[in-house]
C-alpha cells in the first residue's frame, strides 16, 4: 500500500479526472458564492437606491424600518431552512438566503464526484487494464485503498478549497455587520456536505464493481443517485395520507427525520444535531467495508457481462421493482383531487413492485446481450 509505485501508477491513472473534480468544485460552490456575493451587493446598493425610496414613499404600508433591511440582508444560513425550523427572529423578516446550490454548476460537481467515482474501476474493466493491474506485484486490499484514498482527498482538497474561498470573499465583500453565520448549522452543513460527496463517490465505486457493463453501471447509479429523492417524496406522501383531515398539518418532527435520507444531497439538512451525520458517517463505512470486499473477490473473466457478481442481479431487480411501484403510487395520488387511501397506496406499491420486479428479471434474461458490452478476453 506505501509502494511509491502502486501510488504512481494510480496517480498516472487519473489524475486529470481528480484535477478537473477539484476544478469544477471551484467552479459550482466558489464561483457560485461569489455569485451569491456580488447579487447580495446589488441587493444592497438597491435598498440604498432613489427608486427604492420613491416606492417606499408611495406605499406607506410596505415601508420597511432600518433594522428590518438589516435583517433582510444579513446572511444567516448557508441554504434555506424549513420556515418552523429558522431562527424566530427571523420569521417575520427573511435573511439573505444564499443559493449558490441550486445553481447547474452545484449539481454537474455531483456528477463529476460520481464519474469519478466509476472511472477509477469502470474505466479499467472497459480498457482490460484491470488485467495488467493484477499481474503487478500489490495485493488487492492495497490497489482498491489507493484509489479511494486519492478519490476522497481530492473531494477534500476539491471542497476545502473551494468553501474557504468563497468564505474569505464573502467576508471581504460583504460588512462583517451583515454576516451572522448561525455556527452549529453552518458546521453540520459544512461537514454532512463532505460526507454526503464522499458517499456518492463510494456509491459510483460499488456499482463500478458490481455492474461489469460500463453503461448499464451508468444507468443503474443515475437511478440509486435519485432513489434517496423518491423516498423522501414517498414518505411526504405517506404523512399527507396519513393526516389528510388534520386542520394544522405540521410537517417538521418529518423533515428532520428526513435529513437521515438525504444521503447524496450536500447542504440540504435541515437537522442541527450530530444524529445524522454520524449516520452518514456508518454507512460510508460499510461501503468502505463493502468495496474492499466485492474487489478482493471480483472475477476478471466477467469484464463485459452485465454483473460482476450472480447475486447483485437480485438486489437491482428490486429497487428498480420498488422505486417503479413508489413512483406509480406517488403519480396515482397526485392526479387524484381528492387523494388515496393508505390501504390503496400500499396496494398499488405492491402490485406495480411485483410486477416490475418480474419485468425487470424477463428483461434482463431476454435482452441482457443489449445491456453489456461483448465479452472478450
Amino acid at each position: 500500500m506505501f509502494s511509491k509505485g502502486l501510488w504512481y501508477k494510480e496517480w498516472q491513472s487519473s489524475r486529470w479526472i481528480l484535477l478537473l473534480l477539484v476544478f469544477m468544485f471551484l467552479i459550482g460552490i466558489f464561483g457560485g458564492m461569489m455569485t451569491d456575493a456580488n447579487t447580495w451587493a446589488d441587493t444592497r446598493d438597491y435598498y440604498h437606491s432613489e427608486s427604492f425610496k420613491k416606492e417606499q414613499e408611495s406605499d406607506p404600508d410596505l415601508q420597511l424600518s432600518d433594522e428590518e433591511i438589516k435583517t433582510n440582508l444579513t446572511i444567516v444560513y448557508l441554504n434555506p431552512l424549513f420556515p418552523e425550523l429558522v431562527n424566530a427572529k427571523y420569521r417575520d423578516i427573511s435573511p439573505y438566503y444564499i443559493s449558490f446550490t441550486n445553481s447547474i454548476f452545484f449539481d454537474i460537481i455531483k456528477i463529476a464526484v460520481f464519474a469519478l467515482g466509476l472511472f477509477i474501476v469502470a474505466f479499467e474493466r472497459f480498457t482490460r487494464k484491470n488485467r495488467f493491474t493484477a499481474m503487478l506485484p500489490y495485493k488487492r486490499w492495497h490497489v482498491i485503498t489507493v484509489k479511494l484514498t486519492l478519490g476522497i482527498a481530492a473531494i477534500i482538497a476539491g471542497l476545502t478549497s473551494a468553501l474557504g474561498i468563497g468564505i474569505l470573499y464573502f467576508q471581504m465583500k460583504i460588512p462583517s455587520q451583515y454576516l451572522n453565520w448561525e455556527k452549529t448549522k453552518l458546521f453540520h452543513d459544512i461537514l454532512g456536505a463532505y460526507l454526503s460527496f464522499i458517499l456518492i463517490f463510494l456509491v459510483a465505486v460499488a456499482i463500478g464493481l458490481c455492474i461489469a457493463s460500463p453503461v448499464a453501471s451508468l444507468l443503474i447509479g443515475v437511478g440509486a443517485l435519485l432513489f434517496p429523492v423518491l423516498l423522501v417524496s414517498s414518505v411526504d406522501k405517506i404523512y399527507m395520507i396519513l393526516h389528510r383531515h388534520a386542520e394544522n398539518l405540521d410537517m417538521s418532527k418529518l423533515i428532520l427525520r428526513e435529513d437521515y435520507l438525504k444521503i447524496f444531497s450536500p447542504f440540504e439538512m435541515q437537522l442541527k444535531s450530530v444524529g445524522a451525520l454520524w449516520f452518514f458517517f456508518f454507512l460510508a463505512i460499510c461501503l468502505v467495508v463493502f468495496i474492499l470486499f466485492l474487489f478482493q473477490n471480483q472475477k476478471l473473466e466477467r469484464n463485459g457481462q452485465l454483473f460482476a457478481f450472480n447475486s447483485i442481479k437480485w438486489v437491482v431487480y428490486f429497487f428498480f421493482a420498488l422505486s417503479s411501484g413508489l413512483f406509480i403510487a406517488n403519480a396515482v395520488d397526485g392526479n387524484i383531487e381528492s387523494g388515496i387511501s393508505l390501504s390503496l397506496y400500499i396496494t398499488i406499491a405492491l402490485v406495480v413492485l411485483i410486477v416490475a420486479f418480474l419485468l425487470a428479471a424477463w428483461l434482463v434474461r431476454r435482452y441482457e446481450a443489449y445491456f453489456q458490452m461483448a465479452k472478450s478476453s
